[in-house]
């Protein structure tokens, strides 16, 4: 390979041969046969060939100099297209998670209206979470006392991230929210709401259940579940004894128990609106046990401590 020329052969001229300078290189020409002029021609024709062979290498050269330089831009500008390209898909990653953080604080302003007159009645995040993963959720906690309970403790601070370990009711133990926790307290099972609460609850389940995102079919199917008790015959009657309606709450919690447990274990969407005659006896069975059983605490309280009603009595 050539050596690389350093000056531009474009900007060199043709020496003048005449010149004393080279007397001996026009003589050794001459030795060889040539005539003054002839020496002359040939040292010129020799330097043209030459300097035009260095221009072809000169641009050569160049080409070589300026495709080098321009692969160099290349790499560079990919370097960094691939830089910036990084640097914003870490900036729009940080900004998901950010969104996903804190939803709330980038939700736009709704101009021009108002706050409502009365707080909106909502699940905290974390019931309402329960209810997106289809999981049963006891009515209580969409009574009027649930409700209280619950933004009771998030208004003292309880943080619903904050975990405690307790005892499920199927012995195992796990790690819920310590505001659960606490409010697992004063829980009230379906079983043992009074109707009253039953009503109410029943009713803001099936828009807090809209709310968590359940199917139009699924609401429509529980709307037909509750109101089939509320019809029923059993909460129409006079419930001297109460067994009627206790048996429709037990009826109502152990059928919508066994449908979230459908759900779960066999991908089963049951319709909890056909009325299952052979539960609904059993539910009737199991208050009238109930109802026994409080007889017989009252005959025992009566019993072993009749100095009670005869206070009750005097007062």
């Amino acid at each position: 390979m050539a050596d690389l020329l350093v000056n531009n052969p474009n900007l060199e001229k043709c020496p003048d041969y005449s010149l004393r300078v080279y007397d001996g290189m026009r003589q050794s020409l001459q030795d060889k046969g040539m005539t003054e002029l002839e020496a002359l021609d040939f040292l010129k024709v020799s330097w043209e060939t030459s300097n035009n062979a260095a221009r072809q290498q000169w641009e050569a050269q160049l080409a070589e100099a300026q495709a080098i330089a321009a692969e160099e831009a290349r790499l560079a500008k990919e370097a960094e297209d691939l830089r910036v390209a990084a640097e914003k898909e870490e900036a729009e990653v940080a900004r998901r998670e950010e969104l996903k953080k804190n939803k709330e604080k980038y939700l736009p302003v709704l101009v021009g209206e108002m706050m409502p007159h009365r707080p909106p009645v909502s699940l905290t995040p974390g019931l309402m979470q329960r209810l997106k993963k289809v999981e049963f959720l006891d009515l209580w906690y969409c009574t009027d006392e649930g409700l209280k309970a619950m933004n009771q403790e998030v208004g003292t601070g309880v943080d619903e991230q904050t975990f405690s370990m307790t005892r499920g009711d199927d012995g195992q133990f796990a790690m819920v929210p310590t505001i659960a926790v606490k409010a697992s307290k004063l829980l009230v099972k379906d079983e043992e709401l009074s109707w009253e609460q039953y009503s109410v609850g029943s009713i803001r389940f099936l828009r807090f259940a809209e709310d968590a995102g359940w199917s139009r079919d699924w609401t429509d199917m529980l709307g037909r579940f509750f109101a089939s008790l509320q019809v029923h015959e059993w909460n129409l009657v006079l419930d001297k004894t109460g067994c009627d309606r206790r048996a429709l709450l037990i009826y109502q919690a152990r059928q919508r128990r066994s449908w979230h447990l459908s759900i779960k274990n066999e991908g089963r969407v049951l319709d909890l609106s056909v009325t299952n005659q052979t539960a609904l006896l059993h539910a009737r069975e199991e208050a009238m046990r109930w109802r026994q059983d409080q007889t017989l605490r009252d005959y025992e309280l009566t019993v072993c401590f009749p100095f009670l009603n005869e206070s009750e009595n005097s007062c």
